[in-house]
């Protein structure tokens, strides 16, 4: 087991890593970065909808499970 000190820092890490990937792909970014998304990233919007419409259904008011998917953005 990890001393409470390392806890401690691998803790702060993942928390402060989880809010700046959510401002990667949290709209709030200036025109170079957008277009930089639009170009680089859009594989990641891509995979994203596809996987919903795979689903083929009506996800609306459900609650779904999320497990293992990095800061929890995609979750509803």
């Amino acid at each position: 087991m990890r001393d409470a000190a390392e806890q401690s820092v691998v803790r702060k890490f993942f928390s402060e890593f989880a809010t700046t990937w959510d401002s990667l792909y949290g709209g709030k970014r200036n025109a170079f970065w957008r277009t930089f998304d639009a170009m680089f990233r859009r594989d990641i919007y891509e995979r994203y909808d596809l996987t919903f419409r795979q689903l083929g259904a009506d996800l609306s008011g459900r609650a779904i499970l999320d497990i293992g998917c990095g800061s929890g953005v995609y979750c509803f």
